[in-house]
């Protein structure tokens, strides 16, 4: 028949990634693999995550948490500068629900150049955090001055800022007088026993996908397990996942902006 295709017509379901590795509820790693059989690039994308509840557990170690991203990429933009002309990058957050890091490139120098990132961040922390008080209030300013910022926005993005808080659970997100409290009586000490905590434990997750094969897969997790040490946790630690608060039916609900 020449009767064209939609383009419904034309899709193949993908192949989702399979598990290659499951250490249980109990273990520290389960393991998602999918090998690139399609486009024959020798490149490769991976994700890990390290879920615990740490990260956001209180406004004081959300505070923390935009700090830490802010001087560990800082400190590693000199390494990772060059990697990046070469053809690797990297992102690293700490989420409500842990930390992740990403990795893509060229295949063949992920694993050393994931191995050298998670070993900073987790392992060599003193590395990557500010190494004197004075340096540390200046991350801190300017935390504090992007903070002090949202008083400036226009009423409708209060607004939108507000109602979107309303329905985010705790422990997932805090209003900005909150972070800004906590920020101000933040040391260098804090951040520190932070960043050493948030890596001591958790579940690991993560996907390799691209132009690995299996064998080389759980090599790279290997790798990024002996560089982060961190300890795994019962699954009554997990973090919970994040779901919208629903209004209550019939109520009116009300959110007012401090004065």
């Amino acid at each position: 028949s020449n009767v064209p295709k939609t383009f419904e017509d034309r899709m193949k379901p993908v192949a989702a990634p399979k598990i290659i590795r499951d250490d249980g509820e109990n273990g520290k790693w389960t393991v998602f693999f999918k090998q690139d059989d399609q486009f024959g690039q020798p490149k490769a994308f991976v994700i890990f995550e390290l879920l615990n509840s740490t990260p956001y557990s209180s406004p004081k170690n959300a505070a923390l948490a935009t700090l830490y991203e802010l001087c560990a990429s800082d400190s590693l933009n000199e390494y990772t500068y060059d990697a990046n002309l070469a053809g690797l990058g990297y992102t690293f957050t700490v989420l409500p629900r842990g930390v992740r890091l990403t990795f893509g490139g060229y295949s063949s120098k992920i694993p050393d150049f994931a191995a050298y990132v998670s070993r900073k961040l987790a392992a060599d922390v003193r590395d990557v955090l500010p190494k004197n008080a004075a340096e540390f209030d200046r991350y801190k300013d300017t935390i504090m001055r992007a903070l002090a910022s949202f008083d400036a926005k226009q009423p409708y993005a209060h607004a939108i800022y507000y109602s979107n808080l309303s329905l985010t659970p705790t422990k997932f997100s805090y209003t900005n007088a909150e972070l800004r409290e906590s920020l101000s009586a933040c040391t260098l000490s804090d951040l520190t026993a932070y960043v050493q905590n948030v890596w001591s434990s958790g579940k690991g997750e993560a996907l390799v996908q691209g132009n690995f094969d299996e064998k080389e897969a759980l090599a790279l997790v290997n790798s990024l397990d002996n560089a982060l040490g961190f300890r795994a946790i019962p699954p009554e630690q997990y973090p919970p996942r994040l779901k919208a608060l629903p209004f209550p039916l019939g109520q009116p609900t009300q959110f007012r902006m401090p004065e």
